[in-house]
């Protein structure tokens, strides 16, 4: 249980068939970097096996390290990715 004060962010996500190998591995590296990152609390995940549908939400510090982790290049790359 996160104790508060947290913030959190919310974000949806969609997994297909082809996501594969990369996505696991990508998945794997972001987990690492997210327990580095200051100011991070936890997270909480979860996936509808039929749809792939899914919702994640990470809980942080404060809005400065969730800035922070926005910054990260690795992560903002694996966003792009994502998107695409």
């Amino acid at each position: 249980m996160i104790e508060p004060p947290a913030v959190a962010v919310i974000f949806l996500s969609t997994r297909h068939e082809d996501d594969g190998v990369a996505y696991a591995a990508m998945a794997e590296r972001l987990g690492t970097l997210l327990t580095e990152q200051d100011g991070f609390l936890g997270m909480e995940s979860v996936r509808d096996s039929d749809s792939g549908a899914g919702i994640t939400v990470c809980y942080w510090r404060d809005h400065a390290c969730v800035r922070a982790w926005q910054d990260v290049a690795e992560h903002r790359h694996a966003q792009q990715l994502g998107i695409a």
